[in-house]
């Protein structure tokens, strides 16, 4: 018997979309739960680290943490590399982009518009910027649409879900990374994440 997920976050982007986007390039059905602050203020204290996303296996177990959601769901989905070298590969890559969604998240803690705005300036041109460089460098190195072997794993889809959001929000542009824009092209051609972009609802963040 197959497992049945659950995904909890709220009706945003954010953290959780690199997730959506794994179930739909492959082909799984899982339940998309969208909550609200109010709900969230219910739920809170029974979650993991008190955060979300969440995603529930078989209505039980819980796990916490966007990369090792994806890590997990990498390996149900074989999106993880095909060996422990390319696994851990996966996982490095990933964890790349903590320090960039800590930077993201540090732009807007100032409540001063003028402050704000000079924090977005110094993101796209500092930390977008470096992340943009060295994603290019590893797919460059890879010699592939892929940056783990031949085949896309949970670590592509994460990377370009924020090539694509820094691209339409920041309007940060990408081909001065050819290798990354490469990349890019060729898993928004899929079909199934054609498909799902076709229906997803868009969000501020």
């Amino acid at each position: 018997m197959p497992n049945s997920y659950s995904v909890f976050y709220f009706d945003k982007f954010g953290r959780c979309e690199p997730i959506r986007l794994v179930f739909a390039y492959a082909g799984v059905e899982y339940e998309d739960k969208r909550i609200s602050n109010e709900e969230w203020k219910l739920i809170k204290s029974d979650q993991p680290f008190q955060q979300i996303p969440v995603l529930i296996v078989n209505k039980t177990i819980k796990i916490a943490q966007t990369p090792a959601i994806l890590c997990y769901l990498g390996s149900q989905f074989n999106l993880i590399g095909k060996n422990e070298i390319e696994r851990a590969a996966v996982f490095q890559y990933l964890l790349g982009l903590v320090d960039l969604l800590y930077a993201l998240k540090h732009a807007f803690l100032g409540k001063d518009p003028k402050d704000i705005a000079q924090n977005m300036r110094e993101l796209i041109d500092v930390d977008i910027s470096r992340f943009l460089k060295n994603y290019d460098n590893f797919y460059a190195l890879n010699k592939s649409v892929c940056l783990v072997g031949d085949t896309v794993t949970v670590a592509d889809i994460a990377i370009i879900h924020w090539v694509w959001f820094f691209n339409q929000r920041y309007h940060v542009e990408i081909t001065p990374y050819p290798h990354l824009k490469k990349a890019f092209d060729s898993l928004l051609s899929n079909s199934n994440i054609k498909n799902y972009l076709k229906i997803r609802k868009e969000t501020d963040w």
